[in-house]
């Protein structure tokens, strides 16, 4: 989005045809409202008998069957080295990241998809979730 206000800034610039207030329209729907709901957001990890349900609110939710689940462990990282940041996004790696902020998470290896890592303050509390989970379906 940053490109996209700097693109309209330097065009309105250079012609001179926009007004004061398109610009300050582009600014905040290009750079402040997504860093407003970067700041906001938040992830909510839920381990039910069926699914794993990873939110992060306001934007996106993703369910995983139990059953898909062949393996689990907790997984210590570097988010700016292994991970490239926080949020929802695609590492090579090790594939999709679902983090918000933090260093801990639970590594899911999926037997239909990429793996999957979930961050967590308590990796712990959700690695044992998921293991009580899957044993109750056993």
């Amino acid at each position: 989005m940053l490109p996209f206000c700097a693109f309209v800034t330097h065009r309105t610039v250079i012609s001179g045809i926009a007004p004061n207030a398109f610009l300050v329209l582009s600014w905040v729907l290009g750079a402040v409202l997504p860093i407003a709901l970067l700041i906001a957001s938040k992830m909510i990890t839920t381990v039910t008998t069926h699914h794993l349900e990873v939110q992060w609110v306001p934007l996106w939710t993703r369910d995983v069957d139990l059953d898909t689940i062949e393996s689990l462990e907790e997984k210590k990282y570097r988010p700016l080295r292994d991970w490239v940041g926080w949020g929802i996004h695609y590492s090579p790696k090790l594939g999709w990241v679902y983090n918000v902020r933090g260093t801990q998470g639970v590594w899911l290896r999926l037997s239909d998809r990429k793996p999957l890592l979930v961050g967590s303050r308590d990796p712990s509390a959700l690695a044992g979730a998921l293991v009580d989970a899957l044993e109750r379906r056993a």
